[in-house]
């Protein structure tokens, strides 16, 4: 059993010694048996509350490894056809690394999806290997 408070908007966990039951609700702390960190808890009306997951942030691609894994499945040319007619073309050309929520881009590469999967792989996985940081 972990015990939490909120003092000045912040949630503080107990890290003394163990004291009687009746210590910690004289003393304003809430029993808590789960196992998130107290980022993610809140107090509401002297209960405690799981916040949910923050939503993960977008992923950003390298455009040298979209290319590369493309081009190992035969889709670099079908691909590069596909952003010179789209009308995000310049953000495709400007751009180093692609966010995967650029205005245009999540488009694009769901455009490619199904020849994606037509050719043996998966659309999902082969983006997963482009992500910057991840492994390329």
């Amino acid at each position: 059993m972990r015990y939490i408070k909120q003092v000045d908007g912040r949630i503080i966990e107990y890290s003394g010694r163990t004291m009687r039951p009746a210590y910690y609700r004289e003393n304003g702390w809430l029993g808590y048996t789960g196992h998130l960190p107290l980022g993610r808890l809140d107090i509401v009306d002297g209960a405690v509350v799981e916040r949910p997951a923050p939503e993960p942030p977008p992923r950003v691609f390298s455009k040298l490894a979209i290319l590369e894994e493309l081009e190992k499945i035969g889709l670099r040319t079908l691909f590069e056809g596909a952003v010179a007619a789209s009308e995000h073309a310049w953000r495709w050309a400007a751009a180093n690394e692609i966010n995967e929520d650029y205005e245009g881009v999540s488009e694009l590469l769901d455009r490619l999806r199904p020849a994606i999967r037509q050719s043996g792989a998966d659309p999902d996985e082969l983006l997963d290997r482009c992500v910057i940081g991840g492994a390329l």
